[in-house]
Order: structure tokens, then C-alpha cells, then sequence
């Protein structure tokens, strides 16, 4: 079911910040679709995936605003640091690099009411935080490419899969490793030539799992558009 969203978002700080236009679609859709019974009183999980720097963290926030009462909960936090993960060869969106039992623990908990702790993951040293304590609300929402990751698919409600053509990824992974990353130029290389195999592998075959897909942006950096929010199936 298609929408026929496009708004212009004239010059903003980030290249994929989100309007209000497709926000509403977003929570409309989420709301329609997964409070069907309200007198099911329990939690709700929402989860943000697709491919990375396309902004799942800023639509996480500005969705929870929009639901009234969500908690944001990042896959990012379970998986491990950088140098781990190149020490062992593994790509950032291989599934077997995703603790799936201490996610799955953190959503369980939050959906019992409870506080859940997780280890934020920092982009721009590769390395985990401190212990930080989420509280439990109406809605979790689930940050980050893994939060489509079929293991986790029955504590899901709703899945969102944003996605971008490949000049477009390209230039805002750059744009991402570069400045908030610390990576290198040659480090950046390396990672667009490992990511362009391991995205085809991990990430695009997690679109299929998506209620509302192909929250696209356009080719044109200096005025981007939120494109479309379709509806899977």
C-alpha cells in the first residue's frame, strides 16, 4: 500500500533527517498494525534495520517520540568491539557476530516490565561504554541492522527496513566512517569493498522480513527526500 510520501527537507544538519509527513506514516502504520486489540495491554517491539549510516538511530528517536512512550534498545550493543570483530574476519553484519541470547534476555526483560542493562556501543571508537539502564515503557523499539535478524523475529510487531541506492550509500558511509568513525581512507576502502559483499549477504535477505520497506533516499545529497513508505506484503 503505497503512500506517496515525498517531502523536501531543504538544507539540514544531517543528510537522513526525517519529516514529520513520514513519521506519521510510520507510527500511523505501527499503530494500525500491531494495536489491532487494545485490550492486549502488553509490550510492543518495533524494529529499525536496513543498511547502515541511512540514519536508523535518528528514526528510532524521533518514532519513540512520536509513539509517546518508547524505549530505544540498539543491537549495536551486542555485538563486539571493532577489534574483535577484525581479529576474527568477521563482517560487522554477520549474524554469528550478534549475541542473540543477551538481546533476546534485554527485550525479555523490558517486556516483563523490568530494567534491562546493556553496554552502548561507541561508532566512533569501536568500543563499548559503560553500563547503562534502560527502562521498561509501552514500546521497544529495536536500533540497528541486526534487529531483523530471524532469531529475534518472534519478539518482533513491526519491522521497518530502510534502504538507499548504491551512490547514495556509498557516499553517506563514507561521509559516516570518515567523520564519526575515525576511519581512515584506506580503512574506509577496505570496509565499502567487505560491506558491498557482506550487505548482499546479511542485510538485503532481511528486507523480506519487513512490514514497511523501502523508506528511501534520493540521489540528490543536497536536498534529500524521504522517497516512499510502502508496505511489505
Amino acid at each position: 500500500m503505497k503512500h506517496g510520501i515525498e517531502s523536501d527537507l531543504g538544507n539540514t544538519e544531517r543528510l537522513h533527517s526525517f519529516t514529520e509527513h513520514t513519521l506519521g506514516c510510520l507510527a500511523s502504520n505501527i499503530k494500525n498494525g500491531i494495536l489491532k486489540n487494545p485490550s492486549q495491554k502488553r509490550v510492543r517491539v518495533v524494529a529499525i534495520g536496513g543498511y547502515n549510516a541511512l540514519g536508523k538511530s535518528a528514526l528510532a528517536v524521533e518514532l519513540s517520540a512520536q509513539l509517546g512512550e518508547a524505549t530505544i534498545l540498539p543491537t549495536d550493543s551486542f555485538l563486539p568491539d571493532r577489534k574483535t570483530r577484525r581479529e576474527l574476519g568477521l563482517p560487522d553484519d554477520d549474524p554469528a557476530t550478534l549475541d542473540t541470547d543477551g538481546l533476546t534476555d534485554a527485550l525479555q526483560k523490558l517486556q516483563e516490565g523490568k530494567y534491562a542493562f546493556i553496554r552502548p556501543y561507541d561508532h566512533s571508537t569501536g568500543q563499548h561504554l559503560n553500563l547503562t539502564r534502560l527502562v521498561p515503557s509501552r514500546f521497544i523499539i529495536l536500533d540497528g541492522t541486526s534487529s531483523l535478524h530471524p532469531n529475534i523475529s518472534s519478539f518482533v510487531d513491526f519491522r521497518i527496513f530502510l534502504s538507499a541506492q548504491p551512490d547514495v550509500l556509498l557516499e553517506l558511509l563514507r561521509q559516516t566512517c570518515l567523520n564519526e568513525r575515525n576511519y581512515s581512507e584506506d580503512e574506509f576502502n577496505k570496509f565499502w569493498d567487505e560491506y558491498r559483499s557482506s550487505s548482499r549477504e546479511f542485510v538485503n535477505p532481511t528486507k523480506r522480513y519487513a512490514h514497511v520497506v523501502d523508506v528511501t533516499l534520493s540521489r540528490k545529497f543536497k536536498s534529500p527526500l524521504i522517497r516512499t513508505c510502502s508496505e511489505s506484503g
